[in-house]
C-alpha cells in the first residue's frame, strides 16, 4: 500500500516538497487554509493587473541541485524573460545608483567627503586585525563608516526590521550580509562601473502570471485540499491524525513555526522543548500596496528617508507586459491538479 504523507501549507514550500514525493510509493495531499495555493508567492489580477500581494519575488539558488530542480520544471526561454536589475536609491529627491557605495560621486561633495574620511580610517584599522562584529549594527558601522550608516544603511533597514540594529544577531543574515571591500569601493566609484556580481544583478521573471505561475506549475497533478484550517494534530493509538478524522504516516507542517506548538499535541519532552524554543520567534510584518507609477526603467527603489512607511517600491509591471493589463490570462487558473476546496 502506498505511504499517505500529509504537508501542511500549500506554498512555494509545500508544493515543492510534494513534487518530491509524489512517487509510486506514497500518496501526497497538500492541506491549505486559504482558497488557492501560493502562499507568499501569491499573485492576483485586479483591474486587469497583476498584484503580488506579499511583494515581487525573485528565485535564486546558491545550491546547484535545487537551482537544477526548479528549472526542470519550466522552459526557461520559453516561459521567462531574462531582466536586467536596474535599483536605484531615493535620496534627497535623487535617484541614486545601487549598491550606494559604488554610486557616492553621486552624492553632494561635503557627503563624499566625510564617507572618504571614514572608509580611509576604517582601512588604516583593518590593517592589523579582522574585527569582529557583535551585531548588525556593528557589521553595518565597521564597514561602511558613520557617515553611510546613517545616511542609508540605518533608516532603511530600520524600516525592515522594525527594531534596532543593536539587536539583530548576525546569524540571522549570514550568507546575505554584503562583503564590501574598501579598495574596490574606490575603484567603482573612479571607473563608474556597474555592479554584476551581486545577487539578482539579472533575473528571470514568468512572461505571464507572475509567481502564481509558479505556483500553479508546481501545483500540477498534485492532491490539493483548499479552504482546510488545520487545528490539532495528534497521535492517538498508534495512528497520527489532523484534526481528529484525517488519518496519515506522516505530518510535514509548512506554515508558521511559531504555531506548530498549539497545533501538536503529542508527548515527547524534547519535541515540547523545541517547540517552545521557537514560540517566542521574532518577525517583521509585510504591507503591501498596488499602485500606478509614472512610466520608467526601473526594477526596483529603495526609500531609506521617513517621509514614508515604505522601504522599497517593486516595478512589476516593468517585468513583464502581461503585469499592466496584457491578454495573456492561462496561469490563473490552476491546470491538471486535483483542486477541491473544503471545510474541515
Amino acid at each position: 500500500m502506498k505511504k499517505k504523507i500529509t504537508i501542511i501549507g500549500a506554498g512555494i514550500s509545500g508544493l515543492s516538497a510534494a513534487r518530491f514525493l509524489t512517487t509510486a510509493r506514497a500518496e501526497v495531499e497538500l492541506l491549505e487554509k486559504a482558497e488557492t495555493p501560493g502562499g507568499l508567492v501569491k499573485c492576483e489580477y485586479v483591474a486587469d493587473n497583476l498584484f503580488h500581494k506579499v511583494g515581487g519575488h525573485v528565485f535564486n539558488a546558491r545550491n546547484r541541485e535545487i537551482f537544477d530542480w526548479f528549472w526542470s520544471q519550466f522552459d526557461q526561454e520559453a516561459e521567462f524573460f531574462r531582466a536586467k536589475r536596474n535599483a536605484k536609491i531615493l535620496l534627497g529627491g535623487k535617484l541614486i545608483g545601487y549598491p550606494l557605495e559604488n554610486y557616492l560621486f553621486q552624492l553632494g561633495r561635503e557627503t563624499v567627503k566625510d564617507v572618504l574620511e571614514d572608509l580611509l580610517r576604517l582601512e588604516n584599522r583593518s590593517c592589523g586585525s579582522q574585527p569582529e562584529y557583535r551585531n548588525f549594527e556593528d557589521f553595518l558601522m565597521g564597514n561602511f563608516g558613520g557617515t553611510l550608516y546613517k545616511l542609508y544603511f540605518q533608516p532603511y533597514n530600520r524600516k525592515i526590521w522594525n527594531t534596532d540594529l543593536w539587536q539583530i544577531p548576525l546569524e540571522w543574515l549570514e550568507g546575505k550580509l554584503p562583503m564590501p571591500d574598501i579598495r574596490q569601493i574606490l575603484l567603482s566609484n573612479m571607473v563608474r562601473e556597474e555592479e554584476s556580481e551581486m545577487v539578482h544583478s539579472t533575473f528571470f521573471y514568468p512572461k505571464s502570471g507572475g509567481s502564481q505561475f509558479i505556483a500553479n506549475r508546481l501545483a500540477e497533478g498534485l492532491s490539493i485540499r483548499t479552504g482546510y484550517e488545520v487545528s490539532t494534530i495528534e497521535r492517538r493509538a498508534g495512528r497520527l491524525l489532523v484534526n481528529g478524522t484525517l488519518d496519515t504516516a506522516m505530518v510535514i507542517y509548512t506554515g508558521d513555526v511559531r504555531r506548530l506548538a498549539d497545533l501538536l499535541s503529542i508527548s515527547d519532552g524534547n519535541l515540547q522543548e523545541a517547540l517552545r524554543r521557537v514560540r517566542d520567534l521574532k518577525s517583521t510584518g509585510t504591507s503591501n500596496i498596488f499602485c500606478e507609477c509614472d512610466a520608467n526603467d526601473i526594477s526596483w527603489l529603495y526609500i531609506p528617508e521617513a517621509f514614508t512607511k515604505a522601504h522599497r517600491i517593486i516595478y512589476t509591471g516593468n517585468f513583464s507586459a502581461a503585469n499592466n493589463g496584457g491578454t495573456d490570462r492561462r496561469t490563473r487558473g490552476l491546470r491538471g491538479g486535483i483542486f477541491r476546496k473544503s471545510r474541515p
